[in-house]
Formats: structure tokens, sequence, C-alpha cells
């Protein structure tokens, strides 16, 4: 069974229906799902939501439909009259067929049991559709089928019904197959003697029943059973509808594309129910819980309800949730701010790509709450230290710790108080303000050894808390600042923004690949607002005082529209004091570089973004929020991929695959929380969605083929050329004649390692390559293939090798001595025409292979006839802190030989791979 068809079977398995007469209008949402033990409830009155994501496709058909058709009619290319291709075709029908007549759907999560989720799906369906009970292409899952109060019911099961002890034929909840009551317990998973199959957790059968126009779909058959009951016996006072949270929900609910329902109380009664004992866990389970609940007090919530929307004009999803409580609990009493409005947003520049803001109300009383919070959160780690989930914890002695705990780290060996002088490590030049943070996350995870008493004896005073520690610590640092705590708090206003803005020339320059990398050349900015704005430059003064060569080394006075900016060329960070906020920046990827440019343009965009006044939008008012502008992300990682592409660099790489980010153009996402004492509103809009048909459309090869067709073609490519190498090699030291048709009449040479499959005369898909190479394409004397080389690549590979083009064609002129002499940076073969992703496959005379955009390949032609290499305009140097991989050194090393990459010495033979066993897989040296 291909890939394809197990995905559609799959899907099939979830969408079992019966033949359907009209709605029956008397049954509401929540009548036929439990009352008690309902832990979520969700709703679709829109379920063509998937339909309207990916749109219609040229022919005005849906096109999430037309996208899996095309797979399966390009999987089944020449094999559509065999019964594989029909059996797939029926299920593909069978699944979008359901799909459209789909009205509304209902799901219940109606427990959660040592055996997995139970669950319970309502299908209703369109007036006068019908859906076929017993599908041809399903009835090897078909198990049994029972008939219960008038009603029948099939259950299905995707481990195609394993043998079941005559004692064991009932089923778990006591229904046997004749549907009485009586006794017995049917095992899930097969017998109980002999080999048992997998645990499958509930989601290995299906037990489905039509009811009065309606599909329910369980994993549990007392499940099944009990909404049977309730539709016949019209009673809904054990139903989900029947309890107060659900019927104020529903009774105000409109229509949307999705709805959840989450029951509070009913939280609580599963973390009960599932609690394991000290014994089972190994940790004192409860009392862990018991300081968790102190803040959290599941008990107290109300219900948490969410709804979601797709916006066609905007490509868009709203999402509304709201959390209830009964009363107001501990952790919303202490840390819910009122909604206001962040004035602080006015600073943040536009273009920004990441913003995040809070409300903070009292500084002074929030920092008190925090600290609370972490104290309790340290009693917490304490009863987790037996399982060797914190392995930093120091107090515990190593027979104390679980054989299979990880190894605790050793102690740091650095002060605990910030050393004077020039060259401060206690904050890095290249951290600043932000290190201090994290030196704060330090002091959190800080090692110390077990203390010993006299003779090696353990101590017994226990070291102090990590958290003591950090706190005692963060006041001496402080302290060594000429502050304190308290007097930082009293300056503090109510909000905080963060935010970070792109250097978009910056990104063009230093931008390689990920957004981490893309995040190197972001200006990171901060917006606190001040009760005290003349105390807190009082407080910055002194520090700087106390510290002149630390984190202020260098600090100058650059005036601006009436405010002083504090910038450094010895720091990547400078900062400014207006009549209201403290402004903060830093450059990111400036460690060591003189980055006043970069800051003071930074500074300036916030005092200037101020002048426009408050900021108006979603995001204006709450309590706190996120916002992203991924769509300018993605435009600037664009413009830098682009740009990076383009550059003289003979260790340029072309762009192999699209990025998803080339379909978020204009995708925004935006959080928003408004907090009360009893409930915590949260908002989420999104814009800019990406054509999810095109992103599938460009995607569908890794889907459904599993490969990369770009990278294979390349990589092959690449491995004729470093053929082409070796051949070249051995002629220039053999003085022989560098002439390609006399290499390949010779048989030095296979024609086939003239050819890239970028070439437009090329026959064949890339993506059917994968990974056989040329020189594995080799037939014995019956003409056989080894059993490792997939057949249909080596038919596409002597296809084009019997067709005799040529993609690549040599520099000709003294290319003979240069490759003897190893320069780096002069080309000797190329590709003819620019068809490999926009460029040229190239060979450098020092065997290094690469590849030249197509306006560059020029600039690089026109300095080698004039005796200048193409220049490594890419190279890490070896000193050079990077996670990346070093380029390779200008001139190669006497071993081991460039020519040869699979490891050859500086002239010999070429050493061979490894010998393989018959049918092994084969990857490239290179890959």
């Amino acid at each position: 069974m291909t890939r394809c068809t197990q995905l559609l079977m799959g899907l099939a398995l979830l969408l079992l229906a019966a033949p359907l007469v009209a709605q029956q209008k008397d049954v509401g949402e929540g009548d036929l799902i439990p009352r008690n033990g309902t832990l979520m409830y969700m709703v679709s009155d829109r379920p063509d939501v998937l339909y309207r994501l990916f749109g219609v496709d040229k022919k005005g058909a849906w096109r999430l439909r037309s996208l899996v058709q095309d797979s399966l009619n390009k999987e089944f290319e020449n094999k559509a009259d065999t019964e594989e291709a029909r059996n797939a075709q029926a299920i593909l029908d069978y699944i979008f067929g359901s799909y459209e007549n789909l009205d509304q759907v209902e799901f219940g999560l109606v427990d959660v049991t040592l055996d997995g989720p139970k669950y319970l799906l309502h299908l209703k369906l369109k007036p006068g559709k019908k859906v076929d009970l017993k599908p041809v292409f399903l009835k090897e899952f078909l198990n049994r089928t029972v008939d219960y109060r008038d009603t029948q019911y099939l259950l299905y099961r995707v481990d195609n019904g394993a043998p079941v002890a005559p004692d064991e034929e009932k089923s778990r909840d006591g229904a046997g197959k004749d549907g009485s009551k009586d006794g017995g317990k049917e095992n899930p998973d097969g017998p109980s003697t002999g080999p048992r199959p997998k645990k499958y957790f509930g989601m290995n059968r299906y037990y489905v029943a039509n009811v009065g126009g309606s599909i329910l779909v369980s994993n549990f058959e007392s499940t099944i059973r009990e909404s049977i009951d309730r539709f016949n016996d019209r009673d809904t006072s054990e139903s989900l509808s029947g309890r107060a949270e659900f019927v104020e929900w529903r009774a105000s609910r409109t229509r949307h594309d999705l709805s959840v329902f989450v029951v509070g109380r009913e939280i609580q009664n599963l973390i009960e129910r599932l609690m394991p004992s000290k014994e089972q866990a190994g940790v004192d389970a409860q009392k862990v819980y018991s300081q968790i609940d102190a803040w959290l007090q599941f008990r107290e919530y109300r219900y948490v309800v969410l709804d979601m929307d797709y916006e066609e004009a905007v490509r868009g999803v709203t999402i509304a949730a709201t959390l209830k409580t009964r009363r107001p609990t501990k952790f919303l009493e202490k840390f819910a701010i009122d909604s206001k409005k962040f004035t602080a947003l006015r600073y943040v520049p536009t273009g920004a790509v990441f913003t995040m803001g809070a409300q903070i109300g009292d500084a002074t009383q929030t920092w008190t709450n925090l600290v609370d919070l972490a104290r309790d959160m340290e009693k917490i780690s304490h009863e987790l230290e037996p399982l060797g989930l914190l392995p930093w914890d120091s107090r515990k002695k190593d027979d104390q710790f679980p054989p299979d705990a990880p190894p605790r780290l050793p102690p740091d060996e650095g002060k605990s108080t910030p050393p004077k002088g020039e060259d401060n490590p206690w904050l890095p030049k290249s951290i600043g303000p932000i290190g201090a943070l994290e030196d704060l996350g330090r002091f959190l995870k800080e090692q110390e050894e077990p203390k010993t008493g006299p003779e090696g004896t353990d101590a017994t005073e226990p070291s102090e808390d990590k958290f003591e520690k950090a706190m005692r610590e963060l006041d001496e640092a402080l302290a060594e600042f000429g502050t304190n705590r308290n007097e930082l708090l009293s300056v503090l206003g109510d909000q905080v923004i963060v935010f970070a803005a792109m250097d978009v020339e910056r990104a063009k320059t230093t931008y390689r690949s990920g957004m981490a990398d893309l995040m190197r050349s972001a200006n990171i900015g901060a917006v606190i607002l001040l009760k005290d704005p003349a105390k807190a430059a009082q407080i910055i003064a002194r520090a700087r005082e106390k510290d002149p060569q630390g984190t202020f080394k260098g600090m100058q006075e650059v005036p601006y529209n009436g405010v002083n900016f504090q910038v450094s060329p010895s720091r990547p960070y400078g900062y400014a004091i207006t009549s209201d906020a403290l402004l903060i920046t830093m450059a990111m990827g400036l460690p060591d570089e003189d980055a006043t440019g970069p800051i003071v343009a930074s500074l300036k965009s916030m005092v200037d973004s101020a002048q426009k006044g408050e900021r108006k939008g979603f995001t204006a008012e709450g309590s706190k929020f996120v916002e992203i502008n991924w769509g300018a992300i993605a435009r600037i990682e664009g413009e830098a991929i682009d740009s990076n592409a383009r550059k003289l660099d003979r260790f340029a790489r072309p762009p192999m695959d699209k990025s998803l980010n080339t379909h978020m153009t204009d995708f925004t996402f935006a959080m928003r929380t408004r907090e009360a004492k009893d409930s915590i509103e949260l908002a989420v809009r999104v814009t800019g969605l990406p054509d999810f048909g095109a992103m599938f459309e460009a995607s569908k090869e890794m889907i459904f083929e599993g490969g990369a067709g770009n990278r294979e073609a390349y990589s092959y490519g690449e491995e004729n050329l470093r053929n082409l190498a070796q051949v070249l090699r051995k002629e220039a030291d053999d003085k022989g004649a560098m002439d390609l048709d006399a290499m390949v009449k010779a048989g030095k040479l296979r024609a086939g390692a003239l050819q890239t499959p970028f070439d437009s005369r090329w026959q064949g898909d890339h993506q059917k390559l994968g990974w056989v190479t040329l020189d594995q394409v080799k037939r014995d004397e019956k003409g056989d293939l080894p059993k490792w080389v997939d057949k249909d690549a080596a038919t596409i590979i002597e296809t084009n090798e019997k067709a005799a083009f040529r993609s690549f064609v040599l520099a000709g002129g003294d290319m003979a001595d240069r490759i003897r002499n190893y320069e780096s940076g002069f080309i000797v073969a190329w590709q003819e025409k620019a068809e490999t992703l926009g460029g040229h496959m190239v060979l450098y005379a020092d065997g290094q292979v690469g590849w030249l955009h197509a306006d560059t390949f020029k600039q690089a032609r026109k300095l080698n006839a004039e005796g200048k290499p193409v220049p490594a305009a890419d190279r890490w140097d070896a000193e050079e802190k990077d996670s990346r991989a070093k380029r390779p050194d200008d001139k190669p090393k006497s071993d081991p030989n460039p020519w040869l990459p699979e490891g050859g010495g500086t002239g010999g033979e070429k050493k061979q791979p490894p010998k393989r066993e018959e049918g092994e897989g084969i990857g490239r040296p290179n890959d």
C-alpha cells in the first residue's frame, strides 16, 4: 500500500458513516454527550472551513480535493486500471464525499482512562444526504456488528481484529455480541495468552452508529450505547446540555467555524482521579499538586470558551477565548492587571517585526508577588529532585538520585561578585544590560558540590536555597552599582515594552539561513515607563561612577531633538531617558564592532515614533500582548537570500528549497489579554494567511514522496563535476590533452559526467533520482544493476547519457598549470547555460565544486581573465566563534587531496569506500 493510499485509508476511518435521512431537529448541541466526566466539547457549525482555507482552483473546484486528486493521478499515472488505483480512488471519493455532506460536527472528550482518551464524535449531515456504512475498502477492518435497542452499531478495528479468547468476546463495558449486559470484559488489544500486540490506547477501534439521522463514532462501546440510550429516552438531564455552565454558554452562542468549551470542574476531577501515589511516582505528587493548585485553584474554574473563525476577505483567523472562575483565584488576584492603554507603544518604530508589552501595575507589589511565586516554585523543585529532573540540585547525595538520572554538572568556578577592572566578565561586552538578566538566570541554576564535614563526612547543614542565594547575589551586584532593589522599583512606571526591528541592509550582508541568523541583524529595544525620570537618571549616573570601565565604558552623549542618547564605540548598546521613559536598544551581531551608528539610528527611530502620538489598533489597549509582523520578516529574508545569491563568492550556494516564508509575506499575528480578578479574556488576530493551496502544491513532493528534487539533482551534478575533476587532475599531471572528446573516447570519462539534471535537455523527473549517482549505474554481464540501485533512476541517467548532450565546458588556456598548482578561485569548467536555479555550476582549479549566479558569473570570468581569483567573500576565519561549519583554507593541504573528496592522499589511487553488503543503501560522500 502506497504512502498516499495509507493516508487516505486513515482519513476514511475517521469519517465512517451510515445511510441518513433528514437531520432530526430535536437533537441539540451536547444532548448526546454525557454530563459528568466530559472535559472538553467542540463544535463546528461550518465544517467546510478546510475547503475555504485552501480556496478553489482554476476550474472553480475546491482546491484541497483537487490537490489530493492530482497527487493520486500522478501516483497511478501508468496503472490507472489496476485494482489498487480503483481502491485508492474509492477511498478518496468516500472521504471528500462524506466531508462535503457535513452540516455540523460535534466532538466530546468524555473521559480520560488508562486505556486512552474516551471520545464521542457526532456528525450531522445535510438533509437528504447519504453515506455508505460499509464501504468495500473497509471490509477487512469490520470486526463485528451489534444490535442494541433497535439500533445497529459496528466495530471497526485498524489492527484487523486481533483474535479474542471466547471468555473475552464480551465488551469491556459488559455488553456481549448479542447486546446483553451480563458480565465479561473485552480485551482491546488481543487475547491474554500469547504475544500481545502493542497498545493503541483506544485509537485502534471505532464504534459507529446511525442514530436518527446522525452518525456517532466512539472508541468505547459504553459511550456509543449511552448515547443511543439518550436519543431513545429523550432524557437530557444527564447530558452535557444539562450543565448550568453549558446552558449559560449555549444561550448566547452564535455560529462559528469552530467553538471549544472546556468544563472547569472536570479538570479538577480528572486530576484527582489520575493522581499517582508517592510509591507510583517516586515523589509526593499530591504535595506538588497542592502547591501548584494553591495558585491556580482549578476547582474554582467555571469554564473556558474559545471561538475561531476564518475571514476570507483578509485571509485571517480571529480567536476569542475567555476563562471564567467562580471567585478570584490566588494567581489572578496577584497577577491580573487591569486593562488600559499602552501609552509606551508610541516609542515603538513602524516596521518592528516583534513587539511584546505588559502592564505591570505597581512595580513594587508586582515584584513582591513574583518573589512569592518563585519561593513556591522552589519548594516544588525540591519535591521533584528525587526524580532526577533537576540535575543541578546539590543537596542530594549521589545515592539519592535514581540510577538513570542525568549527571549533575560541576560547580561554577567563577566568583559571586563582579571583579573590578576594564575586562569585566560580570557584564560581558557583547551583552551589556541583558547580561545582568542572564546572570540572574545563571544564579538560579548555579551548581554546588555537596558540602562535606571533617574527614570527608557529609555536612549536616543544608545549603542555601537557590532562590535565596540568587536574591542575595542580585543585591550584592546592585550594591556594586550603588543602588538596591527598592530604589529601582520606586522609579519604575506601570508599563514595559520590548521590540525587535530589523536593520535591512545589515541583514543582506550577514544573513545565511534561518530565523536565528536573521535576528543577528536586528536591533532589540525596550521601553520602560518611569515614575520619576530625574531620580532614574541619578541612579544611572551613580552606577556609571561606580563602574566607569565596565557596563558604561566609553559612554558619550549624542543630543537629538531634546533627548540625550548615551552610546559607546566599546559597547553594542545604548540608552536615553525621556520625560517619561527609559529607552534601551542593543544591536545584535555586533559584539566586537563599533555599533554606534546602528544604536544612534535605533534611538532616533524610537524618539521620532513618539512624535506621532499614541498608537491605535488591536493591541493598543489591554493587559499584555504579543505582536509579530512575520510578513516583514519574510520579505527581509527574501531580499537577503536574493542578495546573498548574487554575491561574488566562490563559496556561494544556490537557493535549494523555497522557504515557507515565501508564502508568508503578508502574515501578521497578534495576541492580547484583558485580565480581571475572576477572568482572563484572550483574543488572537491573524491576517495574511498564506495561500495554503499554493503551499501544498510547492511542498507536496516532500509530503507524498519524501524527497527534495532540487537537492538531489544538485548533489548529482556535484558528483559529476568531482568525477570530471579527478580526470582533469590526472591529465594535468600526465601532461595530457585537456580535451573532453578525447577523454570520453578513451574511456577515461563517462559522457554522463558532463551532464547536470538542471540542463533543459535533461529528460526525467529530478525527484526520481534519489541518491543514485552516475558511478553506481554499472550493469554486469547479464545487464543487471546492483540490487541497491533504483532501476527507475538508473533508466533516467542512462537515457540522458545516451543523448550525449553536454552541460559543462572547459576554460582552456593555462588551466592545466592552474590545476597542477591547486590555484583557488580560478574556474576550469562551468555549466554553459545558467539553468541551475538561476546560475552556473562551476569547477575551480583547486578541486572545489561551486555555483555562481548568472549575473555574478560574468564578473567571475572577467576577474579570471585578468589573472585574479574569484574572492572567498564568505569564508569564516578559524578564530571566529560561530556554530556554522568553517570554510576551507584558500590553499589546499598536502593531505587530503581536494581532488579526491572521498579521502585520497596526495596523488595516489582514489580511496575506495567501505565495502557494502548487497542491498545496502548508498549515500554520497558529500552528503
